[in-house]
């Protein structure tokens, strides 16, 4: 049975799936042009390969992503950013919408491996240069310098980083005296984060 599903409107002549799909979500603006962005490298791969989105195979989402691994300008990441958009949206549609049938992306969600070629290379910083580096921070600008201090401290990744408040941290080390008093949880606990 087809029909308007509860609380989603039918699908304009004039408006595509992903505007269709994002007029129904609440994302975030920047999440809503990482979207688009994702949507527009589709477009752009059917247009070369003459396919139509209705028609789209799980055959043609193969020959899209070997389009995309052998695009330079288009990181390995940015390639699973744009499968697992795409397979948002198109699991939606089939889903929550009744717009689609299937969802030809969802074989290549966030298990789809690229082929490596844009590897992160590892740069060998000497430590006295970093110890330099550190240190201007300390000078100039005291939350970036808590920041890389954590970071190389505690080998967080930047986004969990970013996400600790100064209070989370409890620091055995002169800094502390320039930061606010840590969270209960840690206060007793020098050397220590609250995540």
């Amino acid at each position: 049975m087809k029909g308007e599903p509860e609380g989603v409107r039918d699908i304009q002549d004039d408006e595509t799936l992903m505007d269709y799909y994002l007029d129904h979500r609440s994302i975030e603006p920047a999440t809503k042009r990482d979207y688009q962005k994702s949507w527009r490298r589709l477009q752009k791969a059917l247009n070369e390969l003459e396919y139509e989105i209705d028609d789209l195979q799980r055959s043609h989402v193969e020959e899209i992503l070997e389009l995309w691994e052998n695009d330079d300008s288009i990181s390995d990441g940015k390639i699973d950013t744009h499968i697992n958009n795409l397979n948002r949206m198109a699991d939606w549609c089939v889903t929550q919408a009744n717009v689609a049938d299937y969802n030809p992306f969802k074989p290549y969600r966030s298990d789809y491996k690229t082929k490596g070629k844009n590897e992160t290379k590892k740069i060998e910083i000497p430590l006295e240069q970093l110890r330099e580096l550190v240190r201007a921070f300390e000078k100039h600008r005291i939350e970036v310098f808590v920041f890389i201090f954590i970071l190389l401290k505690t080998g967080l990744r930047h986004a969990e980083a970013l996400n600790l408040d100064l209070r989370d941290i409890n620091l055995d080390h002169p800094v502390s005296e320039k930061m606010p008093q840590p969270r209960q949880e840690v206060y007793n606990n020098p050397d220590s984060l609250y995540v």
